[in-house]
């Protein structure tokens, strides 16, 4: 059932559109490193962001399943795309790498795009040396070493897309009282 919020309702007041930040590459490219340090960028400035990694989805939503099962990485894939929509739905920007699936990162990109379409999917390829990356990636990392600049290039990929409006404004002030 569909609620009474729209995406645009949701998108005016989160001041930004629901996407997907997908970081792919090989081992050891420092992807989930740079999936947090998006994430608490995009939360630090206002933004709604959530960092779906495959640990979270094994701690809960798979645990159920027995290792066979978590060795078809079609069903694990399926899984993912299905909580990584329901996290859009809500308006949010999903930072994911492609590592929860097993696949190939070339594999699991195309896989994420099909399950999550037709949400816009901003693909961030990293590696440490130069190669060909997945195809529709947006933007591309070389042996990266400044990840706060890198940040800021994916913020700006995020504004060139329409994802991201203006900046929010000073943040709010939260009291607690006991």
């Amino acid at each position: 059932m569909k609620g009474e919020v729209t995406v645009e309702d949701r998108a005016q007041q989160y001041g930004h559109r629901a996407a997907i930040v997908l970081i792919t590459g090989g081992r050891h490219t420092g992807k989930s490193f740079l999936a947090r340090k998006l994430e608490g960028r995009l939360v630090a400035d206002g933004r709604h962001a959530y960092l779906l990694d495959g640990e979270n989805l094994r701690r809960g939503l798979d645990a159920d399943l027995s290792d066979e099962e978590r060795g078809q990485t079609t069903e694990m894939a399926r899984r993912y795309g299905e909580v990584a929509r329901l996290l859009m739905d809500t308006g949010l920007i999903v930072v994911s790498t492609t590592n929860p699936f097993g696949l190939a990162y070339r594999e699991a990109s195309e896989a994420i795009r099909t399950l999550v379409h037709p949400a816009p999917v901003i693909a961030v390829h990293m590696s440490k040396t130069a190669e060909e990356p997945p195809p529709n990636t947006d933007v591309v990392l070389t042996g990266p070493t400044d990840f706060d600049a890198v940040t800021a290039r994916i913020l700006d990929e995020l504004k060139r897309r329409g994802v991201l409006a203006q900046a929010i404004g000073a943040k709010p002030v939260f009291q607690y009282s006991i």
